[in-house]
């Protein structure tokens, strides 16, 4: 099983050059539509009965992207979050943070060793549309 790159990219980062030499790395990344026509011809392909991605090491990919992606698969976004309070405990570490409300859960992974019940039920709603969204809040 390959993996994916860490990017998704509407073209290829162009290597910095220094006296016509390259210096650094190439970054790791694909192209959108190279990975959208290889899906697609994956689809069409009567040999492949389903496809597996592992996408945990996707770093950035734009909503652009996401959009893009949401027209080839079926499911929608996900996420992950990661929980560090006992990694936190274990070093030594007391983050010293505050919030007001039962739906405030930026700063959870830090608190908590796992999913809260109120966050548990806020993910449980669907997101909407995101465009939608932004549009009424820029219009207030």
């Amino acid at each position: 099983m390959r993996r994916l790159p860490t990017a998704l990219v509407d073209s290829c980062t162009l290597q910095n050059r220094l006296a016509g030499l390259p210096i650094g790395t190439l970054k790791d990344e694909t192209v959108l539509s190279d990975f959208t026509t290889a899906l697609d011809a994956a689809r069409a392909d009567e040999k492949i009965a389903g496809l597996r991605l592992r996408l945990d090491n996707l770093d950035t990919a734009g909503s652009a992207a996401a959009g893009e992606l949401a027209e080839v698969f079926p499911a929608g976004y996900g996420s992950r979050r990661p929980y560090y309070a006992e990694g936190l405990k274990k070093i030594g570490a007391q983050p010293r943070l505050f919030r007001s409300g039962d739906s405030k859960s930026a700063a959870e992974g830090s608190m908590r060793s796992g999913i809260s019940p109120q966050t548990y039920l806020d993910i449980q709603r669907p997101p909407g549309d995101p465009w939608s969204e932004c549009l009424r809040t820029v219009s207030r």
